[in-house]
């Protein structure tokens, strides 16, 4: 007896420690790339990822003697990886590995083939990293900052400016997750494919704060403190339009913009978010408008948004895109949203 026993507590200790990565399809990896903890990884060849990648994906290549030396100067242990490669092989080769070094590891069955077979977008160029992205700080008044970054796309100061709003969790003062979410990668991959000639601007929230606030923190909300960013911006930037986009907890920011600030914007862009009570449809409804919804979501339902979109719809000279994803939860929404269609139509719009 006393021999089975201590077997079976060889077995338990063993099984403690056989930690495994996850192979998952491709549904369920766009789900693991929404984690602002998760960094992709892509261990293909500089060729193979030169030649179409997955939009923010960092390079290490699997077959190089150094493969995990390149891994641990990207990314840290305390973040997740989604790691892919053609076809699968060398990703679960790649996780394998990863998980003895500490980190938690989430495979791409099938790789960048089932990942296009899917009909997902990839990206083309060489690598880059969040230094695409300028640090800067804006002092909202004496009490308050604002931590935001930048990026050029095509020309510099381009004809348009897009303001993005990350969302809730990506809030902090790292001044560094908000330009790690896919929406942004897929944003700017969108403008880029397109040959638009954008500013792109990414302020980070503080996680005690929220962008759609209206009770005064050192002195200002939120809002406030957004509408002075973009105007010093315009200035150092001139723009012809000015579109701001958000997701989800970004999404009611977006609510937020339109309803204070009507002729700031040349067009606005709301996934999975729904507004508050206090938001203005008449005062929305003179900002050309992209909602997009998805029916099953759990957090940002069709109940509480259908109604204000409708009241907006009924404003005079009001033009609304609303859009609700069939079978889609919050997740598959806020992967799904940027698409063509609706990026297209957005940046079509101009002020008059």
């Amino acid at each position: 007896m006393k021999k089975h026993f201590t077997l079976f507590c060889l077995i338990l200790c063993l099984s403690a420690h056989a930690v495994e990565f996850q192979s998952v399809n491709v549904e369920n990896f766009i789900r693991e790339t929404w984690n602002p903890q998760t960094v992709i990884l892509d261990v293909r060849t500089l060729s193979e990822y030169t030649e179409g990648h997955l939009a923010g994906a960092v390079l290490a290549d699997f077959k190089a003697e150094d493969f995990i030396w390149q891994v641990e100067q990207q990314i840290p242990t305390n973040k997740r990886i989604a790691v892919y490669c053609r076809t699968g092989k060398r990703s679960k080769e790649a996780a394998g590995l990863l998980v003895e070094k500490g980190y938690i590891v989430t495979e791409l069955d099938g790789g960048i083939v089932a990942w296009q077979a899917a009909k997902k977008r990839i990206v083309k160029g060489s690598p880059s990293d969040i230094e695409r992205y300028a640090a800067h700080s804006y002092q909202a008044n004496k009490q308050f900052a604002v931590a935001y970054r930048d990026t050029q796309v095509g020309e510099k100061d381009g004809d348009i400016l897009v303001v993005y709003l990350h969302s809730g969790s990506a809030c902090g003062i790292d001044n560094e997750l908000p330009v790690r979410q896919r929406a942004l990668g897929l944003l700017v991959d969108y403008l880029e494919t397109e040959h638009i000639n954008a500013c792109v601007l990414v302020p980070q929230c503080r996680i005690d704060r929220r962008w759609n606030e209206y009770r005064p923190m050192q002195g200002c909300v939120m809002s406030e403190a957004l509408y002075g960013l973009i105007h010093q911006y315009i200035k150092e930037h001139p723009a012809k339009d000015v579109y701001i986009v958000g997701e989800s907890f970004g999404g009611a920011g977006v609510w937020r913009m339109l309803s204070d600030y009507p002729k700031m914007f040349s067009g606005g862009m709301l996934v999975a978010s729904y507004p508050l009570k206090n938001v203005k449809p008449k005062n929305i409804s003179k900002t050309p408008l992209c909602v997009v919804l998805g029916e099953l979501d759990e957090r940002a339902g069709t109940d509480k948004t259908e109604p204000v979109v409708k009241e907006i719809q009924q404003q005079r000279n009001s033009n609304v895109r609303y859009v609700v994803m069939q079978g889609a939860d919050h997740y598959t929404t806020c992967s799904n949203a940027f698409s063509q269609e609706n990026l297209g139509w957005l940046f079509t719009q101009s002020r008059q």
